[in-house]
């Protein structure tokens, strides 16, 4: 089968594929001592731009791996005498006593396929390195990447481009992520990237360098990073000093995270009535010829979309990419459902998306044996009056707060992922601290409404837009000295 640009297009969206310039490609690779007794290993090659700066460098005991065929087979068509390997890296492993040393720009995947197609082998490396709740593929790749080092002389290198903000994200998971990375690595540099250089990213990127060994003792001990160029603390940059803030998970002893209904597909567009987007679902999933032209005309409602990223013209790249990946969620659908179910009313629920409500196709049978991000929160209680907030704020989000009433919120309506508490709250639904807290600075007892309120107050303040600017990606929290 022959593959198009626009197939290339969207396997780098749905496998997290994010090529890297040749001049970041050198820079990490100078960081590294090749000599005779080191092993490389580039486990997600791709282009093979890390592999053309090896051999720049005159080093040839290097193997690549690569999951993509089209890529493994065009390197290997013109490079028969390196050692490639066409696999998982998940599959992957090795026995040798030479020092292993691993470089790469591994995938970025908010909800890893590896928890798809090696569910227990993650719970194995999560389990091992006290690692947990966290989706992220990079971070499984990196696990993988330690663990293939203990199984061998149990010292190695790793130089990765990695997302920054799993090192600034603050929430309790990523915080032992970090512990993890302490403990078991030495971190010898950090040069941050501007992930514009990079076609399709936009978040911000970092290259890491790490010494992995287990018998560093001084490993937690590290308390400076050399960060481009710079000595910082370690601490301040991994944002692990919160102790001035009470963190949501501090507060509440239950929250939930809103749904993530699947793209642009499974939500209402604006203004539109639940008897006009079930119409539309339907028309889309019972078109079996469907083609992409179809389903553009089909996602909007008097001219207006779900997603923002068809605001540009039909015939951009952003727009035809985001087409082919909800195309092929269409055709996943289509294979495990019948249409008539877009017509059941008992399939569609309210959801307050921003400041705006929708409704969502909300059916737990597109969670089985799906190749797309969809997601339903598990609460189902009897209060549909709910108070949300943006649990996981970046600097440059537009974060909501506030009420509703429609018992689930939109997850990723922010950047940053949206949470909600019921409003029939009880002072049993409050941790012990932050009633001792609350009594002892408001001289009051603790009421839901009033923490709300409080809540709301904090977004507003001006303590809440530094932390914002100091700590780039946090989990939401209220100051520890109380704002009047």
């Amino acid at each position: 089968m022959s593959i198009t640009n626009r197939d290339i297009d969207t396997k780098e969206v749905s496998m997290g594929q994010y090529f890297t310039p040749i001049d970041i490609a050198r820079k990490l690779v100078s960081n590294i001592t090749l000599n005779d007794n080191c092993l490389v290993i580039e486990p997600s090659f791709g282009g093979g731009v890390f592999l053309d700066v090896l051999k720049e460098n005159n080093f040839n005991n290097y193997i690549g791996i690569e999951l993509d065929e089209y890529w493994y087979n065009k390197r290997i068509n013109f490079n028969k005498e390196e050692h490639l390997l066409n696999k998982n890296f998940y599959d992957f492993n090795i026995s040798t006593n030479k020092k292993i040393i691993f470089v790469g720009n591994p995938p970025y995947s908010g909800t890893a396929n590896s928890l798809h197609t090696h569910k227990s082998y993650i719970n194995m490396l999560c389990n091992m390195f006290q690692v947990s709740g966290i989706r992220e593929e990079c971070v499984f790749w990196l696990l993988h990447t330690m663990y293939i080092i203990y199984m061998n002389s149990g010292y190695g290198e790793i130089h990765y481009i990695l997302p920054k903000s799993i090192f600034t994200n603050n929430s309790k998971f990523f915080t032992q992520f970090k512990e993890c990375i302490r403990k078991h690595c030495l971190i010898s540099r950090i040069d941050e990237i501007d992930g514009s250089r990079f076609e399709g990213v936009s978040q911000e990127l970092v290259a890491i360098s790490l010494l992995v060994n287990p018998n560093l003792s001084f490993n937690r001990m590290q308390s400076e990073i050399l960060l481009n160029g710079q000595i910082v603390s370690l601490d301040n940059y991994f944002c692990m000093n919160t102790s001035d803030t009470i963190d949501f998970m501090e507060i509440f002893k239950k929250t939930y995270l809103g749904s993530v209904p699947c793209e642009s597909l499974l939500v209402s567009c604006p203004n539109e009535s639940l008897e006009e987007f079930k119409n539309r679902l339907y028309r889309i999933m019972n078109n079996k010829d469907i083609d992409i032209q179809y389903l553009y005309m089909n996602l909007q409602y008097n001219g207006k979309f779900h997603l923002k990223v068809f605001d540009n013209p039909y015939e951009s790249n952003q727009v035809q990419d985001k087409l082919s990946v909800i195309l092929e969620y269409v055709k996943n659908i289509q294979n495990k459902m019948i249409p008539e179910e877009f017509l059941e009313n008992k399939n569609y629920h309210k959801i307050q998306a921003r400041n705006d409500k929708r409704y969502y196709f909300r059916n737990k049978d597109i969670k089985k044996n799906k190749n797309f991000v969809y997601e339903i929160t598990p609460y189902e209680g009897d209060c549909n009056d709910i108070f949300y907030f943006t649990s996981n704020p970046s600097n440059s989000s537009t974060d909501y707060c506030g009420y509703s009433d429609c018992g689930d919120v939109l997850r990723n309506c922010s950047p940053g992922c949206m949470r909600f508490v019921p409003c029939n709250l009880t002072k049993a639904d409050f941790t012990d601290y932050f009633i001792n807290w609350w009594e002892e600075n408001f001289k009051k007892e603790l009421s839901c409404l009033d923490v709300f309120e409080y809540i709301k107050n904090v977004y507003k303040s001006n303590w809440y837009k530094e932390r914002k600017k100091k700590h780039k990606r946090f989990y939401f929290g209220i100051p520890r000295d109380f704002i009047v």
